[in-house]
Order: C-alpha cells, then structure tokens, then sequence
C-alpha cells in the first residue's frame, strides 16, 4: 500500500467525494451503484447505527488500496484501579515484632513463676501467701504488656499478618533493609478485591522500572486526608528506600475475553465507539462496538467484533468523514 503525503491526500480527497455521492444516495464508486449494502449485524449493548446512515462504502480499488487493515486479535484484561503510595519506614515494623516476641516470652515466664509458687505454697508450704501474690501481680502485669505489644503489633503490620510462618525471617531482611514494606492507597469509595493482584507497580522518580512486589494484607488504617482503603506490600530486594513515591495498578474484578484493536482503528460518533471492518470487493462496514479495558497498544472490544476481523488502521477517521459528510448541491 501507498503511504506517501502525497497518497494520504489523494486518500481524502477521493474519500471525500465517495462520502457526496453516498450522501445523494449512490454508491462510493460510480461503477458499483448496483451492489447494494450489507446491513450490519445487532451488537448487544452497542448502540446501533442511526436510521438513514449508509452501514457500509463501497470505494473504488484505487482508493481502497489507500487504506490499511490488520487482523484483530485475542486480548483478556482485567478491570483495574490506579492508585498511589509509598515506601514505608521499617523502623516501626521491626519494632512491634520485638516488642511482641519480648512481651510473649515475659507472659509465659510470669506464668510459669506463678504456677510454680502456687504450686510451693499449696504443697509443701514452702512459699508465702506474699510470694504468691507478688508472682500473680508480675503475672498480671506480663499479660497487660503482652495485649498492648499485640495490638501494637496489629496497629502497624495489619490483621493478617500475624500468622505467617517466615515473619522472624521478614524482619531480619528489614532490619537490614534488604526488602522493603509499601502502603499503597486506593481511591476513596473503591474497595479492596477478595483477591487483589498487582498487574504493575513502579517508582515514577526513578524512571518507573517495575518493583517485585507480595501482598502482606490490608493496612490497618486509613489516611485522614484520602479516606480510602489500603494494602500493604512487601517489595524484594532492591526496594527503594523509604519514603519514595509508588504508582500501582491493581486488578479489581475478573478478567474480560475479547479481541484487541489499535488505537488508529478506533473512531468515534455521536459519543459512540466505531470501527470499520473490512470486507471482500472494497467494502467497509461501519461497526459500533463495546470497549473494555485499556491495553498497552490499542484498546480491548469485548462485544462487536470477532477474532480474525480485519479492520481499518489507517483511514478510519476519513472514512468516517465520507459517511458523515453532507452532499453537495450543484449550483
């Protein structure tokens, strides 16, 4: 196919004069006026073409050899949230663990104490009622220091944490800044999903290279200033350090099927989506469709089109012209 300046214009201008003639009431090529249309197929949930627009041009070779046309593919994405966060201080993370492991022995021992000096002074009267009520006062106090360090603990990892079996280890590697935690915030009225998976997550200061990233759980909290929901993070090694500025994007519902178009093919009418699809003898349908999600090149229609189409990737908005444009009157 041509792809010069000069080709793109003689493009236009033919596609301009198909669009008067299918404005009158003929066909896009003089010598195709018998052919006739192709009435194009119902799209759930797409909106119809309008009463009175032709669904299909029929173009002279010549210009139709002007456009460009691809094969659409398979595509699945899933609906996803963009949200914001940082790397957090590791400081309290280790702490609370410490201080939680330290108050969680000092319970047992003070168990233990009371349990044995009970025991002395029950049996063999060997401990004074004042030792007992020394040993359960320190008992008492061991419990009180063990609540506070649990919910200490909940207050800064979240409630779903706790249970891990390799956390002794975890900490060690932020004690030593080896990995990392992030607090990502999604946006307010957004919920976290039963499942969330992190389709991508970066340091935009740092040029936005992807971090390695496991779901610890929801953060315990909200921010006073976003009113959203949070998750925590734990990022391997190589984490930024703290206190950098995090994008995430994070999968929020199932994954939709599809097929994948290129943004050039997209051209939009009355607020609507369309495509033209291509088919045999110079013919090209005009086709609402049904976007999905954003892909990385084009856009996913989850309803309006069928795998292996061929549409209009280079063209389409001139095409939109000639189906769109007034017809000319002679004076």
């Amino acid at each position: 196919m041509r792809s010069t300046g000069a080709g793109v214009l003689v493009l236009c201008i033919a596609l301009g004069a198909a669009g008067a003639r299918l404005a009158a009431g003929g066909s896009a090529d003089p010598a195709e006026g018998e052919r006739g249309t192709r009435a194009s197929p119902a799209v759930p949930g797409a909106p119809a073409v309008a009463s009175g627009e032709a669904p299909t041009l029929t173009l002279a070779h010549d210009v139709a050899t002007e456009l460009e046309t691809a094969a659409v593919a398979r595509a699945t994405s899933s609906p996803a949230v963009t949200a914001t966060g940082r790397v957090l201080d590791p400081t309290p993370f280790v702490q609370s663990f410490v201080e939680r492991r330290t108050a969680r022995r000092g319970a047992e021992i003070a168990s233990r104490e009371l349990r044995r000096v009970s025991a002395l002074h029950r049996e063999a009267d060997d401990a004074s009622e004042r030792e007992v009520e020394a040993a359960r006062l320190a008992e008492e106090r061991a419990r009180a220091d063990r609540t506070r360090a649990e919910a200490r603990f909940i207050d800064v990892w979240g409630p779903e944490v706790g249970a891990r079996g390799d956390l002794p280890a975890l900490v060690e590697d932020l004690a030593r800044h080896a990995r990392a935690v992030a607090r990502i915030e999604l946006p307010a009225g957004a919920a976290i999903p039963e499942a969330p998976r992190i389709l991508s997550l970066s340091a935009p200061t740092l040029g936005r290279f992807e971090l390695a990233s496991e779901r610890l759980g929801a953060a315990p909290s909200t921010d006073a200033a976003l009113q959203g929901p949070a998750l925590l993070l734990l990022l391997g090694p190589g984490a930024p350090a703290p206190g950098t500025a995090l994008l995430a994007e994070i999968a929020s519902g199932r994954a939709a099927s599809g097929v994948q178009v290129p943004d050039s093919a997209l051209v939009w009418h009355d607020g609507h989506a369309l495509v033209f699809v291509a088919h045999a003898g110079d013919t090209f349908e005009t086709r609402p469709v049904v976007l999905g999600g954003a892909l990385a090149a084009g856009w996913q229609v989850t309803k309006g089109l069928a795998l292996g189409e061929r549409v209009v990737t280079r063209g389409a908005q001139q095409l939109l012209s000639a189906r769109t444009l007034p017809a000319r009157t002679d004076d």
